[in-house]
């Protein structure tokens, strides 16, 4: 049996609480500033019923609700804090999308490089809190994170009224929304659309690279069933199916 929590809650400003991250077990850094918890190691972040925007968790309540059978995720407020629960809590999982814009050194300058992914947004009924689970360690086309999987979460609050352009195909054009809130129902369906979409294209990618590089390569396959890895012969004199080393007898 839960209890429900009283007054305000337990995990606002106050720097000696201890709560640790139900993901990989390593204990949540506090930053004043934000009034959040965060995991330096996942890139997590805890906030409490005061501290989340309460449109933010209006617009995420309103997200279709994810649904793992055998898994879950224990709050980690309630986890830690036994007035709250007398026993494990499960959060309520949501699937949000996020963005990141970083910038990249190339040698003909600075770019600045679009990532994308979905991740669980767990909310917690019993005391309220909400819990951004890290956005792994590779964006939604399989680029690597690296040090950005810790901002990923702390932007997207930083974007927070301020008015930005989410661009989309509607009937065959490019267009754009303006928004102050990119958690909103529509700007997430948008945010969707536009990563299953870059998704698709790099598979195309993937497989138009992989079939390039079939052509290309000799078709000469072992006993073993393992396919020789040598590019096909160019000479005129070979049969040019096959590499140096594989030429018909």
């Amino acid at each position: 049996m839960h209890k429900p929590q009283e007054g305000d809650a337990r995990i606002a400003y106050l720097e000696h609480d201890v709560y640790h991250c139900p993901d990989d077990g390593q204990q949540l850094l506090f930053v004043p500033n934000e009034g959040s918890y965060r995991c330096d190691m996942c890139g997590g972040v805890l906030l409490s019923a005061k501290d989340i925007d309460s449109e933010v968790l209006e617009s995420i309540m309103e997200l279709p609700e994810v649904i793992e059978e055998g898994l879950s995720t224990e709050c980690p407020t309630c986890s830690t804090d036994s007035d709250l629960s007398d026993g494990e809590t499960a959060l309520t999982n949501f699937a949000v999308e996020w963005y990141y814009y970083h910038t990249q050194t190339t040698p003909i300058g600075t770019m600045k490089v679009y990532q994308c992914g979905v991740s669980n947004v767990g909310h917690c009924t019993v005391c309220a809190s909400t819990w951004f689970a890290g956005p792994g360690e590779f964006d939604a086309l399989g680029r690597a994170l690296g040090k950005n999987t810790t901002r990923i979460w702390r932007e997207q609050f930083r974007r927070l009224g301020k008015k930005e352009k989410l661009w989309h195909i509607s009937g065959g054009e490019r267009r754009a929304i303006k928004t102050k809130n990119t958690f909103g129902v529509q700007e997430q369906s948008l945010l969707r659309q536009a990563r299953l979409a870059g998704v698709e294209t790099e598979t195309e990618r993937k497989w138009k690279e992989a079939a390039s590089r079939s052509d290309n390569l000799c078709k000469h396959v072992a006993d073993n069933g393992k396919m020789c890895d040598h590019r096909k012969s160019a000479k005129s004199t070979h049969d040019q199916d096959y590499c140096y080393k594989h030429q018909p007898e």
